[in-house]
């Protein structure tokens, strides 16, 4: 508990998107959304490689050398690539980020980093739309994905009567069309509007969680369900398409909204929310099958709550002209 609850989770958390994003909206002025969704499809992609990988190593080794195998991997491969050649910001290779539009007179200021930014305490930042409008979402978000899908799918599949065959090609195509869906999210992210991207993405969340609950309460559509169960299959990469795809347009925004302030501090709260959200859809699922036998109550919930974040993101303030008044009023209220 210690090992692993205190002393790796500081590692995780350090080493997690939270610090990503940041890196990817100090180097990419241009392309942004792309890059936060390739960073999200490298997280799914590890998922999708490592969990295999280290089951097959557990089996052939034992899970205290697979543990050593796999900490060895990241310091001796992993740590010296981060030390040689990641650095916190363009200025310190005495370049610019990538698509910044520089003009004649920054020229000279090319060496200068970037002035400290100002923060504003939690207290502060609930009083603002943008950031109450990303975070709840992203809290529906990690109880939606994370925590019932992610956690849940193995054992409703088991509760449903599917093989575990047909269960392991699910949870592998979910993986795998997440990382496809995170892809296609943040290129769209640098075209579209991102509100509406998000909106988008929770209402389709939630229709494919409806049409699961309406097959679980039709006896003639469940039995067809499990005889054709190639329908888990289809399930399995509709909602792996929606289920990370809403992290590069929301960190796209977080950092736009914020980009007058510390965006880190900022970030790291709405991932907060996320993995809070996570827990719960991990837990309270669990808690309420062994009470009523049944994910019926964890799935309505789900689909209430996700027609609340597809609200609330919709509802966000615009980007560009609209918000520069903001900004200066959080600058204001910051000094």
């Amino acid at each position: 508990m210690i090992i692993y609850g205190v002393i790796a989770s500081v590692g995780f958390g350090g080493a997690s998107n939270v610090v990503g994003t940041m890196a990817v909206a100090t180097w990419f002025a241009d392309k942004k959304g792309m890059a936060m969704g390739l960073m999200s499809a490298g997280t799914a992609a590890g998922q999708l490689i490592l969990v295999p990988l280290s089951l097959f190593l557990i089996d052939q080794l034992g899970w205290k050398t697979t543990v050593l195998v796999l900490g060895c991997f990241l310091i001796i491969i992993i740590f010296p690539l981060l030390l040689l050649f990641i650095r916190s910001n363009p200025a310190d290779l005495r370049i610019h980020a990538y698509g910044a539009k520089v003009s004649e007179s920054d020229q000279g200021m090319q060496e200068r980093k970037e002035a400290p930014k100002g923060m504003l305490s939690i207290f502060q930042l609930l009083k603002r739309k943008e950031f109450l409008f990303l975070m709840l979402p992203f809290f529906v978000c990690g109880v939606t994905t994370t925590g019932l899908m992610d956690t849940h799918l193995i054992p409703f599949a088991q509760y449903c009567g599917f093989t575990p065959g047909v269960t392991g090609a699910a949870v592998s195509l979910l993986a795998g069309f997440n990382i496809l869906g995170t892809v296609v999210s943040g290129f769209l992210a640098d075209r579209w509007n991102c509100r509406k991207i998000l909106a988008f993405l929770y209402g389709v969340r939630d229709l494919t969680i409806v049409l699961l609950l309406i097959i679980l309460n039709d006896a003639s559509l469940f039995g067809f369900f499990i005889t054709e169960s190639h329908l888990l299959i289809l399930f399995a990469i509709s909602f792996g398409i929606v289920n990370f795809a809403s992290v590069a347009p929301t960190m796209k925004l977080a950092a736009e909204y914020f980009r007058h302030l510390s965006a880190g501090a900022v970030i790291g709260w709405i991932y907060l929310s996320n993995q809070l959200g996570s827990a719960l859809g991990s837990f309270v699922p669990g808690v309420l099958f062994d009470l009523t036998g049944s994910y019926d109550s964890s799935f309505i919930a789900s689909i209430i709550l996700l027609i609340f974040a597809s609200a609330l993101s919709i509802l966000l303030p615009r980007q560009g002209a609209d918000y520069q008044y903001a900004a200066g009023r959080d600058l204001a209220e910051y000094r």
